[in-house]
Formats: structure tokens, C-alpha cells, sequence
């Protein structure tokens, strides 16, 4: 594995809690605890454009929303910068408390605060939102799940994740992962709590990664429940039948949607790194039902796993003598 720098400016003395990597693949843009945003070439190593927010407050959170524009979050702020607009940052909205994590699908911003809070943002209509269900402590992670579901996921310091319908503001799923068994016995988790820390999912939808404060991964393979499908199904067919028919009243129409997103899958935690784990992503591969799943930890190791539809297993972790902070993977 070859190792790479891109050297931060020496008057920078925080350190740097966020990356992300434009959609033409050929920048990288850095956020610092001193309110600093950095620009870096990949090709050259080059820092091309550098900002100094002026905020007192650390950047915690940085996304491309297209190839010049920005989003950021500072303190309680959310923040867009267009870099064809001489650096002029524009504030989206404002949460309750600070923003520890937001995700973006297409004009729909979703963000997660000290307070708990999710939210979802409508960029277009410039309408803010506030989801059904909030956490009881800090919401630390959130995630649009990919594949066209229009859920929207959450997890924080109150140990449980959040499985929302943010298209009908309807809470759908939640689990605790305090009551999930640890998957080796022999092996007592770690003194930190199971705090979920980050998330990621398949580009399918289909599978999720939890990060948690103890060292563990926590691997979901989300189905939908079949036998409600089925009802769904066989409730559609007599409606649209012209030929009377006797309602089934064992079927919850009004809270049908629920139902059929309750999920056939039971979560696992799985020894992953001595301290908690603070990033992850997974990276598709040409073996039928298998991924990589790259995770870091501030224990100063990032590990590369493979997994499959029924287990998985770790193929290499590297040592870099650092904590992990963040990472984003350059396909």
C-alpha cells in the first residue's frame, strides 16, 4: 500500500474531522476544527483553494453537492458555498444544537444534532422539516437509504437506530442495540458503549454497517417482510376486481407501509478494532453478493473486509499510527 500526504498549511492547528471528494474524481475537499475548508488537486497534491469560514465553531460535516458547490456544516449551521461565487458562503438553515452528520439526495437535505433532532430540508422549496421520531441523546449519524426506498435512517448516543418514511414523515423501524447479542462469546466487548457512530449502506440498499463506539461492526441485510408483501399484493388484486368481494379485515390498510417495511433481519455485532469506530464505506467488487467494507477507528487501524450475504470475514488491517477521524474512497 503506497501512503500519500497532502499537506495541510502549518497555521493550521486543528484537526481535520471531514473530507469529501468531488464527482469528477479530481479534488478533495477538507474541513478542520479551526473552521477551515481546504481545496487539494488529487493528481498534484496542490492545495488550490483554502477558506477560513470565519466561524468559531469546527467544521464537522463536508459534501459536494455538484462539481462547485459545497455543502457544510458549522456548530448549528448548515452552510452552502459556491466556489464560482468568490467564496461567499450562503446559511441554509439552522438546527437546535450542533450538526454532527447530514446526507444529501438530490434537493433533500437530512441532518442529525446534539439535540437528537433529524431533519430533512427541502432546498428547492426552501421548506424545513422535522421528522417523526427523534433520539433521546446526540444523534451522530444519518443516511438517505439508496435504491429509490425514500427512507431515512438515524443512530446516536442513545444506542438505537431509526428507520423513517421522510416522503410521509412516518417512523417505521427502530432497534437497540444494547439488546443485540454480541457474536463472540468468548471475547468480552470493549468498556465503551455501543454508541452508533457511523453508517453506511450498500449502493443497492440492501445492506447496512453500523460504526460503534465499542469496536464493532454491526451488518444488517435489510429484506422487506414477504408475508405482508404477499398481502399487499393479493389486497391490490381484489381492489381493482370489478367483482364484489368480502374486505379482509385482518389487514391494517392504514398502517400497511409500516408493516411491510418491518425487516426480515437480525443485526450482529461483530469485533472490529480495539476503539471505536469512527468511518466506514463499502466498496462493490465482481463477486456476485459480496463487498468490501473498508472501516477506521481512532485505535489507528483501518481494516478491509469482505462480506457476503451470510457472513463475513477480514481480509487485511493496516496499522498508520494515527486516528481515524474520516475517509472517503477514491473508485
Amino acid at each position: 500500500m503506497k501512503r500519500e500526504k497532502y499537506e495541510i498549511p502549518k497555521n493550521n492547528k486543528g484537526q481535520v474531522l471531514s473530507l469529501s471528494i468531488n464527482p469528477s474524481k479530481k479534488n478533495i475537499l477538507v474541513g478542520t476544527e479551526e473552521s477551515n475548508l481546504y481545496l487539494f488537486d488529487i493528481a498534484t497534491k496542490n492545495l488550490v483553494n483554502e477558506l477560513n469560514t470565519t466561524k468559531k465553531n469546527e467544521i464537522n460535516f463536508v459534501k459536494f453537492k455538484k462539481e462547485n458547490e459545497i455543502l457544510f456544516s458549522s456548530g448549528d449551521a448548515m452552510n452552502l458555498l459556491d466556489l464560482r461565487e468568490n467564496k461567499k458562503i450562503h446559511l441554509l438553515f439552522k438546527c437546535e444544537e450542533e450538526i454532527n452528520s447530514f446526507d444529501l439526495d438530490d434537493e433533500l437535505i437530512l441532518s442529525g444534532d446534539d439535540d437528537g433532532n433529524v431533519n430533512t430540508f427541502d432546498l428547492k422549496n426552501n421548506k424545513f422539516l422535522k421528522l417523526y421520531k427523534n433520539h433521546d441523546n446526540i444523534c451522530s449519524t444519518v443516511k438517505f437509504r439508496p435504491g429509490g426506498f425514500g427512507e431515512a435512517w438515524s443512530g446516536g448516543f442513545d444506542f438505537n437506530l431509526y428507520q423513517q418514511d421522510y416522503m410521509n414523515l412516518r417512523f417505521l423501524n427502530s432497534w437497540d442495540l444494547n439488546l443485540i447479542k454480541f457474536e463472540e462469546p468468548s471475547r468480552k466487548p470493549f468498556l465503551n458503549p455501543a454508541f452508533i457512530n457511523c453508517m453506511e449502506f450498500t449502493k443497492d440498499g440492501k445492506n447496512l454497517c453500523l460504526g460503534l463506539g465499542n469496536g464493532c461492526i454491526n451488518l444488517m441485510r435489510l429484506k422487506k417482510n414477504k408475508n405482508f408483501l404477499k398481502k399487499k399484493k393479493l389486497h391490490e388484486k381484489k381492489n381493482s376486481s370489478t367483482e364484489n368481494f368480502e374486505f379482509n379485515t385482518n389487514l391494517d390498510t392504514n398502517n400497511l407501509k409500516k408493516q411491510i417495511f418491518k425487516m426480515d433481519c437480525t443485526p450482529k455485532q461483530i469485533p472490529g478494532h480495539n476503539w471505536a469506530i469512527t468511518c466506514l464505506k463499502f466498496l462493490e467488487t465482481e463477486k456476485q453478493n459480496s463487498q468490501l467494507l473498508v472501516t477506521g477507528s481512532i485505535d489507528g487501524n483501518f481494516g478491509i473486509w469482505e462480506t457476503f450475504e451470510d457472513k463475513e470475514k477480514l481480509l487485511k488491517k493496516f496499522f498508520l499510527n494515527t486516528k481515524f477521524n474520516c475517509f472517503d474512497i477514491l473508485e
